[in-house]
């Protein structure tokens, strides 16, 4: 309701620039997260466009492990196709076993190598 109210502040590309979304707000100051929501470290892989995959370094079940990366929210994407080859990063999300991908809810880069 508030970008109805107020569509100065949305912004042109229709993409929300706030990337911290682990906590979903409803307006009465709850906050809710989501199921499911696990902490995978490892190496981005651009395949092509629109095709990335992450080998999983961490947690130690999931070592040596590749999934693909999927996502519903645009800044996630955007972010995406915005990392290198071989960047290391560290990712929020839900693995879906039987399709072998990594639904991405927050993804970041982590600086340091990780083994």
């Amino acid at each position: 309701m508030y970008y109805l109210d107020n569509l100065h502040d949305y912004l042109a590309r229709d993409n929300c620039a706030d990337t911290s979304m682990i906590k979903y707000s409803y307006g009465s100051g709850n906050t809710v997260q989501p199921r499911n929501l696990y902490c995978f470290k490892g190496i981005f892989q651009r395949i092509s466009q629109q095709d990335y995959r992450l080998e999983i370094t961490a947690p130690i079940v999931y070592k040596e492990c590749i999934y693909q990366l999927v996502t519903l929210k645009p800044a996630i994407n955007l972010t995406l196709q915005s990392l290198s080859d071989k960047t290391y990063v560290i990712i929020g999300g839900q693995i879906n076993h039987a399709g072998n991908w990594l639904l991405v809810e927050h993804i970041t880069k982590n600086k340091d190598s990780f083994g």
